[in-house]
């Protein structure tokens, strides 16, 4: 038997007791059946409302006419009793439609992130040959090594953007897990550091960090983390512009900061840095952007490790983000 009918049942038997050692009860017995109404209304089917709101009502004029109440008496308790039975109803109807509108969104929602799974993951198979015979080629054209480390590095962001639609999607569909390990995260912002060198161009590198130091994460997710915020940062400063990345510890906890030069971004709309596909920073003149994800899956990584991650933006040039999380 199910919990809102044992409720129902036992205000039914409540409202009958009453009208035995009650006087006058009538309006205590019609509250009672209201009641029982309008608990119906918010935990069973609109049909079930109905029936619990005619039972409800036919129980109250029996009690009245055995106890043999003046009808001038019990009219209005019986009408109001019809009038909740009504709103109650109209209640229910309402719940199971908002309650069938949000299945339909979640198994639209499902539905979208599998489909945006499957087309990255085939993806993936295609850029790997293309990636290989790319290398391949290079190997004996030298003459073409220009044009083919262009398609390379086309092929390595379509990887990447790959890559990210899945992390997307997992963290939309709460997918998201972590794989944590000790390492030195010093040592793992130098590697990440250096890998960045060669495409800096005029720009600048700098790192500070307190070293060793120690940390129990995802090596691979703080790596990722790390690695596109830099990014970030690359893209939006200034050609001979500056990258200054700091990470220190304090009380048990870390804390990641990755500043640039570039353009800030507007300050009506910080609240949606951490958005999914949301693009803030104006167009860059080299045609730089991104699609959206990157700091949608730093905010994950980041929350996930039990840590937060905000942006802090000053007039005219300069984006700061602060990544904080504990050491273990």
């Amino acid at each position: 038997m199910r919990r809102w009918l044992v409720l129902v049942g036992f205000l039914w038997l409540a409202g009958l007791v009453s009208s035995l050692y009650l006087t006058p009860h009538h309006y205590v017995v019609a509250g009672l059946f209201g009641a029982a109404m309008l608990l119906a209304s918010y935990l069973a089917s609109p049909v079930a409302v109905a029936v619990v709101a005619g039972i409800s009502v036919v129980l109250e004029v029996a009690v009245a006419l055995i106890d043999q109440v003046p009808v001038q008496a019990w009219a209005y308790s019986v009408l109001a009793l019809v009038l909740t039975g009504l709103l109650s109803v109209t209640v229910a109807r309402e719940r199971f439609r908002a309650a069938t509108r949000a299945k339909e969104a979640e198994r639209a929602r499902q539905q979208l992130q599998q489909f945006t799974e499957a087309i990255s993951q085939g993806m993936r198979d295609p850029l790997f040959v293309v990636l290989a015979r790319t290398h391949l080629v290079a190997a004996d054209t030298p003459g073409h090594r220009d044009n083919l480390r262009a398609i390379d590095d086309a092929v390595e962001t379509l990887r990447s953007f790959s890559d990210d639609i899945i992390d997307a999607a997992h963290i939309g569909a709460g997918q998201f897990h972590l794989e944590p390990s000790p390492f030195d995260a010093a040592e793992m912002a130098k590697q990440v550091v250096q890998r960045f060198q060669s495409r800096a161009g005029e720009r600048s590198i700098e790192l500070a960090a307190d070293a060793p130091l120690g940390v129990w994460w995802d090596k691979r997710r703080a790596e990722q983390l790390l690695s596109k915020l830099i990014d970030n940062a690359l893209r939006h400063s200034s050609r001979s512009g500056q990258v200054r990345i700091g990470i220190s510890k304090n009380n048990g906890r870390v804390h990641i900061a990755v500043n640039d030069d570039g353009p800030t971004i507007a300050g009506d709309q910080l609240a949606q840095t951490f958005e999914p596909f949301s693009v803030l920073y104006p167009a860059q003149p080299r045609g730089e952007q991104d699609a959206g994800v990157d700091l949608y899956i730093c905010q994950a990584i980041a929350e996930a490790h039990g840590g937060s991650i905000r942006v802090e933006a000053t007039n005219g040039h300069g984006t700061t983000f602060h990544v904080d999380m504990p050491q273990s």
